[in-house]
């Protein structure tokens, strides 16, 4: 069975041939301390030569180790440049000192060359009223894009490495352009503005997720995080009212056109996945370990309904753990989570640069031993 049937089937909760695989951004180091480890055993990397892009290099790493999929950053939107609101000045003077605004009311400022999230511009009401209506008037990116991400799927199921699309994640997107530091007070105080704002980044999304449809490509990510480690980020009234009814928008678009939808959030999102599962995802993503996400009893609760991705522990055992602990945690994955499919057994993060080259061997190796249907226990 090939890697793209191997996935769609487990997001249909069929059983493949076995267990599929999935991992998230192969991180830089990562990358360059996989390609040293090769060269000193004396192999080369198939798929590695004439592949210059980032993304490319990543999917070779990825179809190496022996993953089913991975995901690709593929959302692109265009703003108007000429009506983007105007950021009153105090604002100016208190928040930007050490960085600027994108698109997305986000300030980000740069580190070694890198632009990192500090906090969001949209302090006021008006300002989030104004930013409501240029929102809306966000385009998504030209048509030669989406042929060429089309391409680069086509290009990675001919591999044997799903790149599933990521586009979009209006929740993320919502309080991240309010800040933390403001984010309970508008939440409170002006509800309807935020789910208004949510609601319009929401049609952005909906619109490049259709780009993506037509291109053939029948699954994708929104990366939408909205999670602490011990909690949601928002009560279940507040996720209820201002999100659930816009995710419904996005997932009924999706199967509209005979697509999966996929939610990825870190941290603990137990507390919310009755309601995307009311809204109608197909699955979640990546049921962080090291924060306190479960898979024997979320599987018990919710395997019948949704699709689980992840749960393997990034840090503790794939990063300072030993292949004996790998192994072990891989196997009691496959029992907790893998009968009936519904189940993609990948790490509860990216591939660190922590993360050690014999333990994500190792649990490859595992699940492709262990991992195929029917499970013998």
């Amino acid at each position: 069975m090939n890697a793209h049937d191997r996935i769609w089937k487990t997001l249909s909760h069929e059983e493949p041939d076995r267990i599929p695989t999935f991992c998230q951004t192969i991180d830089p180091p990562f990358v360059k301390k996989y390609r040293k480890y090769l060269v000193k055993k004396g192999e080369g990397m198939k798929y590695y030569r004439n592949w210059f892009s980032l993304f490319k290099r990543e999917l070779a790493v990825a179809k190496s180790l022996g993953f089913d999929a991975k995901w690709k950053h593929s959302g692109l939107f265009i703003p108007g440049l000429f009506n983007r609101p105007k950021i009153p000045a105090e604002l100016k003077q208190k928040y930007l000192q050490k960085g600027t605004v994108n698109s997305a009311g986000h300030i980000n400022g740069r580190n070694h060359g890198e632009l990192w999230y500090i906090d969001g511009i949209l302090k006021t009401p008006e300002l989030l009223r104004e930013w409501i209506a240029y929102v809306k008037k966000i385009k998504p990116g030209p048509d030669f894009y989406w042929r060429y991400t089309r391409r680069i799927w086509e290009k990675g199921c001919e591999m044997g490495v799903v790149p599933i699309p990521t586009a979009g994640g209006p929740t993320y997107t919502t309080w991240a352009a309010i800040g933390l530091n403001r984010v309970a007070y508008m939440f409170r105080k002006y509800p309807n503005l935020v789910r208004e704002l949510h609601a319009a980044w929401t049609d952005v999304d909906i619109q490049m997720q259709t780009r993506l449809f037509e291109q053939g490509i029948d699954m994708v990510f929104i990366c939408d995080d909205h999670a602490y480690k011990d909690r949601c980020m928002f009560s279940k009234t507040q996720f209820q009212d201002l999100f659930v009814d816009n995710f419904k928008r996005m997932a009924n678009n999706a199967h509209k056109h005979g697509a999966k939808l996929l939610m990825h959030t870190d941290g603990n999102l137990e507390q919310e996945i009755p309601q995307l599962i009311e809204a109608g995802f197909d699955a979640v993503e990546p049921l962080e370990y090291e924060a306190n996400n479960r898979l024997k009893p979320l599987k018990e609760m919710y395997g019948d309904d949704i699709t689980l991705i992840g749960n393997v522990a990034s840090t503790e055992v794939l990063s300072f753990g030993t292949v004996e602990q790998t192994i072990a945690m891989t196997k009691q994955m496959i029992l907790d989570a893998g009968e009936k499919g519904g189940y993609i057994l990948a790490p509860g993060s990216d591939v660190l640069p922590t993360t050690n080259i014999k333990n994500i061997e190792a649990m490859i190796d595992t699940v492709h031993k262990y991992g195929t249907y029917p499970l013998r226990r």
